[in-house]
């Protein structure tokens, strides 16, 4: 690439940037509005819309559309959360809309952003926190690309029942080995110029 530490960067199915005001309203309809903020921050909560806006960023240093490329539209969100440079590790969180889990393609976006989070944050690992009923969906990456660090038996309080909480993390040196599977043709990807909105 041409510039590793661009914002903006374009895959195959999908571009992963910075959000924009106007990404507001669909972020908050998705969380809200779907099952998505229950597996996200939320957990249930139902915040206005500028009280949203504020949880959004609230701890997060990185936070990013990710917009599909056939028709520009936001299908989903990824960001770096309770971010510790003294400590060189943070947390992801992400949700895309509901209709698209279990497609391969929107993943695209969070193996974007975990491209630009390692080098930009000088980030040792980078940790998964997921529900049990969530590992299932990425499974394979489990072992292969992700350390298990933690498991937190009936934890957490979601859909009427008590879950189980994996602690997952990516460590550095896993990097290249998880976008060696992620991008096996790198000429597919390039930073992109997008001229101001």
């Amino acid at each position: 690439m041409a510039d590793d530490y661009s914002p903006v960067r374009v895959g195959r199915h999908v571009t992963l940037r910075p959000l924009r005001p106007g990404d507001y309203d669909t972020l908050h309809e998705i969380a809200l509005f779907s099952d998505s903020g229950s597996r996200w921050r939320l957990h249930g909560a139902a915040p206005p819309v500028d009280q949203f806006v504020k949880l959004l960023f609230e701890g997060a240093p990185a936070t990013f559309a990710i917009e599909a490329n056939e028709d520009r539209r936001v299908v989903g969100m990824v960001q770096l959360w309770n971010y510790s440079s003294l400590n060189r590790n943070g947390h992801i969180t992400a949700f895309v809309r509901p209709e698209l889990r279990g497609r391969g393609w929107p993943l695209e976006g969070i193996f974007l952003f975990i491209e630009h989070v390692f080098p930009v944050f000088n980030l040792r690992k980078l940790y998964f926190e997921s529900l049990d009923t969530e590992v299932v969906q990425y499974g394979s990456l489990v072992g292969p690309f992700l350390r298990r660090e933690a498991l937190y038996r009936e934890h957490q309080w979601s859909f009427g029942r008590l879950a189980d909480v994996h602690v997952l993390a990516l460590y550095e040196e896993d990097l290249p080995r998880l976008l060696g599977m992620a991008f096996p043709d790198r000429r597919a990807l390039a930073v992109a110029e997008v001229a101001p909105v």
